[in-house]
């Protein structure tokens, strides 16, 4: 749990979340809620306009600010076909790589196309723009294969971003995506750090009579700045976002380098 003394500190963390459905009425930002509180603003945005209605429904009894907005944000500014399957966690902008999935049996159903819509895409800069917001320091995308689209509509808003967590894929599931290195390479060139990801693989078959390893198709990746040419304000919320995270040796590390700290190597040990 954040020291208090450290939280004093924070004005608001901004997260932005793309692809920001809420699955099973799981509300993956409550721990950073049930730390910051107030001091916490999500701004969620999803293809899916009930989703974002249920999103705000969910939100709406939070102490902290929450709101999803039914925009369907990429690389640019554009007429687009949204691939809607029949598990809508599946939906993207590019057309599932059905060949390829029919190799995995247990999920290949997920990603079959039941219809297709006609979509404007917007960029996450164009609508910061027009909405007055100056800045953000968390964003998360979850977007089938669109993600890094969705980050180079975003070049200015990453000025301001401390840390992110990007959905990577590893195998082609959607024709003509972006992989991994393809992320991986973009954000190094614009100064994040590669530190982890959460792995998700599955199996060609169910029935193996002895142990086997799977094939890594996608994961969650994490990135950060480092904490150099960095003010306080911002020294501080890159240590509570890697804390939040898990990071906790990135945590410590971050509040070192905050000027006239004690050297500590906990939020316990901090003194502001």
């Amino acid at each position: 749990m954040l020291d208090d003394r450290l939280i004093s500190l924070l004005d608001t963390i901004t997260i932005i979340n793309v692809g920001s459905r809420k699955v099973d009425d799981e509300d993956i930002f409550a721990k950073w809620g049930s730390q910051l509180g107030s001091k916490l603003k999500i701004i969620g945005f999803d293809a899916d306009e009930d989703a974002c209605e249920m999103a705000n429904h969910m939100a709406s009894s939070q102490p902290w600010h929450e709101e999803h907005i039914p925009l369907i944000v990429a690389e640019r500014e554009k007429e687009a076909t949204l691939y809607v399957t029949s598990n809508p966690c599946c939906t993207s902008l590019y057309r599932p790589n059905l060949d390829y999935l029919s190799q995995f049996p247990t999920f290949v159903n997920f990603f079959e196309v039941d219809y297709t819509l006609d979509v404007t895409t917007t960029t996450l800069d164009k609508w910061a723009s027009s909405s007055g917001v100056s800045s953000c320091d968390f964003i998360q995308t979850d977007v089938q294969g669109a993600d890094l689209d969705v980050l180079r509509g975003a070049s200015n808003l990453l000025n301001s971003v401390l840390a992110l967590k990007v959905e990577v894929l590893f195998a082609p599931l959607y024709l003509e995506q972006p992989l991994f290195d393809d992320v991986n390479s973009w954000l190094l060139e614009r100064g994040f750090t590669f530190f982890d990801f959460d792995p998700i693989g599955y199996y060609r078959r169910v029935n193996i009579e002895r142990p086997s390893r799977h094939q890594l198709l996608w994961g969650d990746a994490y990135y950060f700045k480092l904490p150099v040419g960095l003010e306080r304000s911002q020294l501080v919320k890159l240590a509570v976002i890697a804390d939040i995270l898990q990071f906790h040796d990135f945590a410590a590390y971050c509040l070192e380098k905050i000027p006239n700290s004690t050297q500590p190597t906990t939020f316990k040990d901090f003194k502001p």
